[in-house]
């Protein structure tokens, strides 16, 4: 009787501690709920397990969330984290135990500390540079992405990161010592941005001489809101394996003429610049799927050339494909059977005959080239089909059958716009001519005067998938995030989105506001809180006393 007892109890305190135990984010949270408040708690630390529970994600904002020496080391003693973003605030030391997590891939550090001064009689903002303390970087031998924010790289920095076997992408924002990137050699992709210049003047905003040039590697490069200056273009130049760039926001006047030796390049950013020229007419011979140039002064488009850089489109007054690719029958170029086979341009690209069951050439009818196959009609312009664009208006009889009650269109092969048309009653015309009704044809550009138009399908002001002042709104359904991206999971929707540039979900915000920022156009501090003269949440004298905002929280 006493065993079966025994047995009943061992079986009761199992099980209880399976039904209490807790996954290491549920863990983390309730630990330091203990000594703080709950809702700062759940405003400014963020995590994600895996699905054993262990934690791989943690997000903590020490800018307005101070916790103590023991509660930082609880933080950082999951070896299982995978991903990892830091703000401090606080003081310019980072916790060296982050050293101990060396199954990070992702790593993002800043820096957040501000303060104004008097100048010629006005207020002018100031942001402190942060350090990163020795060996933090020595022992993460998975890092596969860095983030540093406000930041300054020392000798010691780079030799630790220049050693790291799989550190592939740096992101730097606003941070110094840059001239000691020419070390890390093995990176592919790199962002630099001082993306907050217009408000701190003590900030640089250049890259140094040589810096670009000795990363021989890259592959992808972004230098935006920069003073570039010649030496920059011209290294840039030298980077023959790049592919994608992205040169936004500098205030450039010209197109530079170096990303002509880009021969590699696809995607080509050069928005929001001051530009005022015509667009190199060697760009033409560049392979570029994307090519961004909205938002400048005055752009004029390149000399007609045979290779076309508008986008992977061909045909008729837009060029031919890049050497290799086919130019489909609806104008577009690729190298698959869709764009090589049927109805394949010849006089714009590369056609693989052997793709195409038709009796003819290509697709094609007409004088000198024969009927289609039974069945199908000879359109005004030369090809087979049996859709109304090629059986209606202009359908051409003698090389093949018409059916003139398929002619509702206005206009002919699906084009529309001056001097062709309109599209058919229900259809919009696409900035390019075309006629559809899904969003591309209906939404940005589409052309009222030849079709009908869905302005609700137009929300986007902006371009690159960016977003925020200057830049716009997103497209319907997407989330501007804190950090002015477009998109749709939590880091968008989330804590910090802005509302005034696209949708936000306020459930997977606990605070108010955005990053513990408060006042006109970011909103109220959580509860219990005030909203310092700068636009910080907080409780001490520095954030309730002189200047406390009361419309947007509490004051003393």
């Amino acid at each position: 009787m006493l065993f079966k007892n025994i047995l009943r109890t061992l079986a009761f305190v199992t099980l209880t501690s399976l039904v209490s135990a807790k996954d290491d984010c549920e863990e983390i949270k309730s630990y330091l709920k203990k000594n703080n408040n709950e809702s700062k708690v759940d405003s400014y630390v963020s995590c994600e397990n895996d699905k054993d529970g262990s934690l791989i994600e943690l997000s903590f904002d020490g800018f307005v969330f101070d916790i103590n020496k023991e509660e930082t080391e609880k933080l950082f003693s999951y070896p299982t984290i995978k991903k990892l973003t830091y703000i401090n605030g606080k003081n310019d030391i980072f916790p060296t135990s982050i050293s101990k997590l060396s199954n990070l891939e992702e790593l993002n550090l800043e820096y957040e500390e501000y303060s104004e001064k008097e100048k010629n009689g006005k207020t002018v903002f100031y942001s402190e540079v942060g350090t990163i303390n020795e060996g933090i970087f020595k022992d993460l031998n998975n890092l596969q992405t860095l983030s540093l924010g406000f930041l300054k790289l020392n000798d010691i920095n780079i030799k630790e990161l220049a050693k790291l076997p799989k550190l592939r992408t740096l992101k730097l924002s606003s941070c110094a010592g840059l001239d000691k990137l020419t070390d890390i050699n093995g990176l592919t992709e790199l962002s630099i941005t001082f993306n907050q210049r217009k408000y701190f003047e003590n900030l640089s905003s250049t890259v140094p001489k040589g810096v670009l040039s000795s990363l021989t590697n890259l592959k992808s490069l972004s230098v935006t809101l920069a003073d570039i200056t010649e030496d920059n273009l011209n290294e840039i130049g030298k980077l023959k394996n790049l592919v994608n760039l992205d040169i936004s926001m500098n205030q450039l006047k010209k197109f530079p003429k170096q990303i002509c030796e880009l021969t590699k390049l696809e995607t080509l950013y050069i928005y929001l610049n001051d530009i005022d020229d015509e667009i190199p007419e060697c760009y033409n011979s560049l392979k570029l799927k994307k090519f961004n140039y909205e938002e400048n002064i005055n752009v004029r488009e390149a000399k007609k050339s045979d290779t076309t850089i508008n986008n992977g489109r061909c045909g008729k007054d837009i060029g031919k494909c890049p050497t290799g690719e086919c130019c489909s029958k609806y104008g577009y170029c690729g190298t698959s059977d869709k764009y090589c086979g049927k109805g394949c341009q010849s006089e714009f690209g590369k056609c693989d005959t052997s793709k195409d069951t038709s009796k003819n050439s290509g697709g094609k009818c007409g004088k000198d080239i024969g009927k289609c196959p039974s069945g199908e009609c000879c359109s005004k312009y030369g090809y087979c089909g049996t859709s109304d664009k090629y059986c209606g208006k202009g359908c051409q009889s003698e090389f093949g059958k018409c059916d003139t009650s398929k002619d509702t269109s206005k206009n002919s092969g699906g084009k529309c716009g001056k001097d062709i048309g309109k599209c058919p009653s229900g259809e919009c015309c696409s900035k390019y001519g075309y006629c559809g009704t899904s969003d591309k044809y209906c939404g940005k550009g589409c052309q009222s005067e030849f079709g009908k138009c869905d302005t609700s399908k137009d929300t986007s002001k902006n371009s690159g998938g960016k977003c925020g002042k200057d830049i716009g709104k997103c497209p319907s359904g997407e989330c501007c995030s804190k950090y002015g991206y477009c998109g749709t999971s939590d880091k968008y929707c989330g804590k910090g989105c802005q509302s005034e540039f696209g949708k936000c979900d306020t459930s997977k915000d606990t605070s108010k506001n955005s990053g513990g920022k408060c006042g006109k156009d970011i909103g109220k501090c959580p509860s219990g809180e005030c909203c310092s003269k700068y636009g910080y949440c907080g409780t001490s004298d520095k954030y309730c006393g002189k200047g406390c905002q009361s419309e947007f929280g509490k004051c003393k």
